[in-house]
C-alpha cells in the first residue's frame, strides 16, 4: 500500500492525491508503531527494492494499464524521499518477522488462477469464450 501511495504521490497529479496522503500518512504511522512496539529500530536496505530498470518497466507496465507517471528527476527524488520515510521500518519488521518484503514488480507473469479448481479446468468457451493460455497448463 504504501508503495502504490508513494508511486502515486511522486508520479501523478491524480484526483486521488487526497485519498493517497491519507493513506500513506495512515499506513506509514502504523508501521512505525509496529516498529516501536516490537522494539526493533529502522533498518538500511542491503539491497534496492526498486532498481531503476524495474522503475522503467514499471512505468510500461503501467503506461500498458493507462495510468500514466510523470517522471523527472524532481519526482525521482520525491519518490525517495517518500520510500526513506517508511522503507527503513518496514526492513526492521521483515527481520523480526521472519518474512519479505514484496517486490515492486511480480517476480513471472500472473496466472489466472480462476479458471482451475482441484477437480478440473473450465473449458474456455464456459469463461466468457476466453482461450486457455501457456500459463493455465501449469495448474492443470
Amino acid at each position: 500500500m504504501l508503495d502504490s501511495c508513494a508511486l502515486v504521490l511522486a508520479y501523478t497529479d491524480s484526483v486521488c492525491h487526497w485519498q493517497a496522503r491519507l493513506t500513506f500518512a495512515i499506513s506509514r504511522h502504523a508501521l512505525v508503531d509496529l516498529a516501536q512496539a516490537f522494539g526493533v529500530p529502522p533498518r538500511s536496505a542491503a539491497v534496492e527494492r526498486l532498481p531503476e530498470r524495474d522503475l522503467d518497466q514499471l512505468e510500461r507496465l503501467l503506461a500498458r494499464a493507462r495510468f500514466t507517471l510523470r517522471r523527472s528527476s524532481e519526482a525521482d527524488g520525491k519518490l525517495a524521499h517518500l520510500r526513506k520515510m517508511y522503507e527503513p521500518f518496514a526492513r526492521s519488521l521483515e527481520g523480526f518477522l521472519v518474512m519479505s518484503l514484496p517486490a515492486w514488480l511480480p517476480a513471472a507473469e500472473p496466472v489466472d488462477n480462476w479458471r482451475t479448481s482441484a477437480w478440473g479446468r473450465s473449458a474456455p468457451e464456459a469463461v466468457a469464450g476466453v482461450p486457455l493460455s501457456a500459463a493455465d497448463e501449469e495448474h492443470s
